[in-house]
């Protein structure tokens, strides 16, 4: 799947869009939606500012779908530590 990470100007992830990520919609069936996660909150690790708080997102032609926020797990940021 690609698409864009944004940042701060100070190096921040701050949050990813795609249109590539198949919607399941209400009547059945998929179809290409645009879609984003946002970071709302970070967390120091390795001398380094990670995600921590996330949102993920279905920005829709009728409006925004929240349909997940929560923390993130460390076992999902393997490999940034190096």
């Amino acid at each position: 799947m690609g698409g864009t990470l944004h940042f701060y100007e100070k190096g921040q992830y701050v949050r990813f869009t795609t249109d590539e990520r198949p919607y399941s919609s209400p009547n059945g069936g998929y179809e290409q939606q645009h879609y984003s996660i946002k970071v709302h909150s970070y967390q120091e690790k390795n001398n380094k500012q990670i995600p921590r708080k996330v949102s993920a997102i279905w920005n829709l032609p009728d409006g925004d779908f929240e349909y997940w926020k929560g923390p993130l797990k460390d076992n999902e940021f393997k490999g940034m530590d190096r």
